[in-house]
């Protein structure tokens, strides 16, 4: 069908325009089937646009072009019931193409430098250079944008600016406009820029001895520190105790020795540079003691089967065998690890005292069973056991502690004690042992947790959302966690950062003052984790963040990050943890091409350091990355150990995800503050301009990609359910929203094939891929949920959340059903409740938790009771709801069609 639009600009008719529309209808005889656009001018000027007519509930995506009052326009990303004529600015969704008439050709404009993957230094003037040109006409103006905002603009050839950079994944582009008001953007070019701090200061920290060890007066007490300088030279390094100078050493290994007096120290260490920079260590704190008891502790052997805890004599001195993961050692080969003798004795021993006259010595402690994070089914019993000697004298009775509640006591050895009846959260165990003097000592507390189902937390659902919860503000408003929707399965406490700075390894985490403002106590938000796991849902940890870099350059620093790490998890209980390293923390050093074995040392202790958290904690543990496509993607065209010239950053992820695959949970890209990215189609992607950029990165992730294009270094799939799209919840929180109704249609052309018409064609689909990831809870919350309300539907309606909806429930030991049909209901719903002499309530939500119907059922006959509830007064869509009986409670869903 041939049609022929036709815009009169005079008014009223005058006899010339009938005559007009006359020669008009002719000519719409000879026009193509493409739509057609006649302006009549009073001079009757017929301009002919050869584009379709702009219609206002059409959906148009990227590139689709429209005619309307005479102007031709193109969609720069999807787009629906928004007028081109009022809706081409910056940020606007239309280009302006130019006038109708067939006769005006775009311009051609391209960035010629800088090149894509160069990289800047923060401060540094940057000139953009551009070339334009028009085929009909001439170029009136070329404008030069950063990240989509506009910075300069030039109207004559050379196209030329400068720019001061400033710190990030930067995209630029220039836009080149036409004397008929045609608009060309250029492809995008990626730099990254980031800070020049300077002459860095060293790192330091020591290494021997470990914080708590305990020394006799008069012993020598080695004190040992491990020092760098990125750029330049340790000059030398001080030992303090107290504050006090007790030595300096002016050349690696950066020893010194003491003669202890007593009391309680603390001992630290600063290093000085070539620069005359400084930078204090770690501290590390010990006791010295006026001497120690007997030596009734037994001989050391080797391969003795010590434990943590176990204490020793050996060359006339006592010593303890210290905690995980130091343990083993402890039973290794005695040329390396006997007590006081071996070359290595120090990794696996803590000095006691020495053997002496009787004295009024302390007895020592350790909780041998259960280990520190491990996990007991509700209602089951937990056996403590401990150890406990008295070196002058003897353990009169072992008490055990709760949190910090006493339950139990043993008063002979083998010490143990079981608890019953724990209800599901994290308890703090520890013991304690008094002597016959009435001197007492507490061991070093154990973390367990109580779950409610075996082994560790309740298995995943099939569908996940997971969302960033802010622990401070940024112009969100703040949400405790108890408020968080219950569309979200997996929360991500964002963010645990570095206590002391990037390289030194130790993170800190703690509640963010700003939650004063609301009265948000700490106490309340440990309750609120338990709170949250008790309904099913995931609390993990995320580390790092934009402003909270990590770089495990030394295995020191490895070693504090595991252990601070553990520490973190087991005081707060959460289920996992986060990495989202971003900025410096990750890059290679030239040379290192093979992400299957990395060997930058910082790509290496990471690694470690992440495994051996993984491990602690079991199978059971979340894992999650979220890096930007930078670190990934990327690596298809740019790979930081490979390409000289190229950012090192450039897919310094792939080592990390590659290595630790078999613990990764989920694996979730930041498709947001991200820039162009060339696909498996060998065409560029540009955040925000719609579905495509998602749909394409995630392809690359589940079919694999050779790293630089090279087949031999080809970067393997991951599993569909090892993958989320991370996306920003809403427009404010971060470049590359797109609209929930994109989002949708990515993950259903993903999942189910369904196309949206974009330009990346899938060659196969993926039914098992995993779900969102959002940046963030709050900014979801601050729209009003738009977009977790509607992402959830849709996840909801795929399957996998929850349980299928109760369709028949076995009470125990009643062996009776509920049979609830039918489901997809229209209007009524049935409940067959075969539970005699019982009284029901069912409660109806809706998606946001909100009560929609409650009615409470008395069955006091000795027959099965069947109800009707009339539902049509229910907006369609999905809903929960909760039958509670006298003995138990069945959750589920329903669908209203």
């Amino acid at each position: 069908m041939k049609i022929l639009n036709i815009q009169l600009i005079k008014n009223p008719i005058g006899w010339y325009d009938l005559i007009v529309l006359f020669l008009l209808t002719a000519l719409s005889q000879q026009l193509s089937a493409s739509t057609a656009l006649v302006k009549i001018t009073e001079d009757i000027e017929v301009i002919v646009c050869t584009a379709p007519a702009w219609v206002s509930d059409q959906v148009y995506t990227k590139g689709d072009r429209v005619a309307y009052q005479g102007t031709e326009y193109e969609a720069f990303y999807w787009t629906q019931n928004q007028n081109p004529a009022t809706n081409n600015s910056q940020w606007g969704p239309w280009i302006v193409i130019g006038p109708c008439g067939g006769v005006n050709t775009a311009p051609i404009v391209s960035i010629t430098s800088p090149l894509s993957g160069t990289a800047f230094t923060v401060g540094n003037n940057v000139t953009i250079n551009a070339n334009a040109s028009d085929t009909d006409g001439a170029v009136t103006t070329v404008e030069f944008l950063v990240d989509g905002t506009i910075i300069a603009s030039d109207t004559s050839a050379p196209y030329s600016t400068i720019w001061t950079a400033t710190e990030g994944n930067r995209m630029l582009t220039a836009r080149a406009t036409d004397n008929a008001g045609a608009v060309t953007l250029s492809t995008a070019v990626s730099i990254s820029v980031s800070q020049d701090t300077g002459n860095q200061p060293p790192s330091v920290t020591i290494t021997n001895p470990s914080s708590g060890s305990t020394f006799t007066i008069g012993q020598n007490v080695s004190i040992a520190a491990e020092a760098n300088d990125v750029d330049g030279t340790v000059s030398k390094v001080e030992f303090y105790a107290n504050g006090n100078l007790i030595g300096e050493d002016p050349s690696a290994p950066y020893t010194t020795n003491w003669t202890a007096t007593q009391g309680s120290f603390t001992l630290t260490a600063t290093a000085i540079d070539n620069d005359n920079a400084n930078t204090t260590s770690n501290t590390v704190s010990i006791t010295v003691s006026g001497g120690g008891g007997n030596c009734d502790a037994d001989q050391y052997v080797e391969d003795g089967g010590y434990v943590a805890g176990s204490q020793v004599q050996n060359q006339g001195n006592i010593y303890e065998c210290k905690p995980w993961p130091f343990t083993g050692w402890c039973n290794g080969s005695a040329a390396a690890y006997a007590p006081g003798t071996g070359t290595n004795w120090e990794d696996a021993w803590t000095f006691v005292g020495e053997c002496g006259p009787d004295g009024n010595g302390e007895p020592t402690i350790s909780i041998t069973s259960p280990g520190s994070g491990q996990s007991f089914v509700e209602g089951s019993a937990i056996v403590i056991n401990a150890t406990a000697s008295d070196s002058d004298g003897n353990v009169t009775k072992v008490e055990f502690f709760s949190n910090g509640n006493k339950v139990g006591e043993d008063t002979s050895s083998p010490y143990s004690f079981a608890i019953n009846g724990l209800e599901i959260g994290n308890y703090s165990l520890t013991a304690k042992a008094t002597d016959n003097d009435n001197l007492s000592t507490i061991s070093s507390p154990v973390t367990i947790r109580v779950t409610s189902s075996g082994g560790g937390p309740d298995p995943l659902p099939a569908r996940i959302m997971n969302g960033y919860w802010h622990n401070f503000q940024n112009g969100t408003g703040l949400i405790p966690l108890r408020e968080v929707s219950p569309n979200w399965d997996v929360i991500n406490v964002s963010f645990a950062v570095p206590k002391f700075s990037p390289a030194d390894g130790e993170i800190g985490f703690e509640l963010s003052s700003d939650f004063d403002a609301i009265n948000y106590t700490e106490a309340a938000f440990r309750s609120d984790i338990q709170l949250l796991q008790s309904q099913g849902k995931k609390i993990i940890v995320s580390i790092g963040g934009q402003d909270g870099q990590v770089q495990l350059n030394s295995t020191s620093a490895r070693d504090k990050f595991i252990t601070s790490m553990i520490a973190i998890i087991e005081d707060y209980g959460f289920d996992g943890m986060d990495i989202d390293f971003e900025g410096q923390s990750l890059s290679f050093a030239l040379g290192d091409t093979d992400f299957r074995n990395p060997t930058t040392p910082l790509i290496v202790n990471t690694i470690e350091a992440v495994r051996s958290v993984c491990n602690h904690f079991g199978n059971d543990f979340i894992l999650t990355m979220a890096p930007e496509t930078f670190f990934v993607q990327l690596g298809y065209t740019f790979y930081g150990g490979i390409s000289p010239g190229a950012d090192r950053r450039a897919g310094a992820y792939l080592p990390l995800i590659h290595a630790l695959r078999d613990k990764l949970t989920f694996l979730q890209v930041q498709y947001y503050n991200s820039g162009f990215i060339t696909a498996l189609d060998n065409q560029g992607y540009i955040p925000g301009s719609g579905p495509d950029f998602y749909v394409s990165l995630v392809d690359m992730l589940l079919k694999g990609f050779p790293i630089t294009g090279d087949s031999s270094k080809f970067f393997p799939a991951l599993r569909q359910d090892q993958v989320l799209i991370g996306v920003p919840a809403t427009v404010g929180a971060g470049g590359g929203h797109i609209g929930t109704q994109s989002v949708i249609n990515s993950l259903d052309y993903l999942i189910n094939g369904n196309s949206f018409g974009g330009q990346y064609q899938l060659s196969q689909t993926y039914p098992n891929l995993r779900g969102v990831m959002s940046w963030s809870i709050n900014w979801d919350a601050f729209e009003n949920l738009q977009f977790s309300n509607a992402v959830r539907t849709y996840l909801d309606g795929l399957g996998g959340r929850s349980t299928s909806v109760l369709e028949t429930v076995e009470v125990p030991q009643k062996k009776s059903t509920i049979k609830m049909y039918p489901n997809p209901i229209k209007n009524e719903l049935y409940l067959d409740v075969d539970l005699p002499g019982t009284s029901y309530t069912i409660t109806i939500y809706n998606r946001v938790g909100t009560q929609v119907f409650k009615d409470k059922v008395s069955n006091t006959k000795k027959m099965p009771a069947n109800t009707k509830i009339d539902l049509h007064h229910l907006q369609p869509g999905l809903y929960f709801y909760k039958i509670e009986t006298n003995n138990q409670d069945f959750l589920g869903k329903i669908i209203k069609q």
